[in-house]
C-alpha cells in the first residue's frame, strides 16, 4: 500500500510516453509523480518518485496537461488553478513551476486540456466562474472565451478534454 500525504484532493493527471504520471494535488499545491510498472508476472507497482513540483498562485491547481511544442514558454508541463493562475514546469525549473498567466478573481480554472485549432496547440481552460472555455495561444494570449448558448442557466464547466480531434466539456 502506497501512502502519500502529499497527495490531497488530486484533480488532473497527465503523463508523456517518456515521464511518469503527474498528479494535481489541489489541497497541497503540489504536482506529484508517481512511476508504475509490472513485473514479469503482470503485476502492477507505484512508486511515488522524488520529484515534487511546487504549483505557483494559491496552490490550487485542477488540470494539467503534457505540452510537446515549443509553445508555452517550452514547458512540458502546464497547469491551472483555481485562482486562475496558468503555470508550467519544464526540467530547468527544479521543483517549482512558472507563472505563465498570473491569477485573478475573475478566473476558476477547473480543468485543461491543449487542442490543435487547425494551425497551431491552444490551451483550453474550464472558467467556472465565467461558465466559459477560455482559449490561450502558444504565447498565452488570451484569444477566445466559448460559452454554450444552449446551456442551462448558471451551467459552468468543471473541465474540458481532447478526444479524437473532438472538444467535451
Amino acid at each position: 500500500m502506497l501512502q502519500d500525504t502529499s497527495l490531497v484532493n488530486a484533480w488532473g493527471l497527465s503523463f508523456s510516453s517518456a515521464s511518469p504520471i503527474w498528479i494535481s494535488d489541489n489541497g497541497s499545491g503540489l504536482s506529484t509523480l508517481y512511476a508504475v510498472t509490472y513485473d514479469t508476472s503482470g503485476v502492477v507497482s507505484v512508486a511515488k518518485q522524488a520529484l515534487e513540483v511546487t504549483i505557483p498562485g494559491d496552490g490550487t491547481p485542477t488540470g494539467q496537461a503534457f505540452n510537446s511544442t515549443t509553445g508555452f514558454h517550452t514547458n512540458n508541463f502546464l497547469f491551472v488553478s483555481e485562482d486562475g493562475t496558468i503555470s508550467g514546469w519544464r526540467g530547468a525549473l527544479g521543483t517549482h513551476a512558472e507563472v505563465l498567466v498570473p491569477g485573478s478573481e475573475a478566473n476558476v480554472y477547473k480543468g485543461m486540456t491543449l487542442a490543435s485549432n487547425g494551425t497551431s496547440v491552444v490551451l483550453l481552460a474550464a472558467n467556472f466562474r465565467h461558465g466559459t472555455i477560455d482559449e490561450y495561444d502558444g504565447k498565452l494570449n488570451l484569444v477566445g472565451q466559448f460559452k454554450d448558448s444552449k446551456a442551462p442557466a448558471g451551467y459552468a464547466p468543471f473541465n474540458v478534454l481532447t478526444l479524437e480531434g473532438m472538444v467535451f466539456v
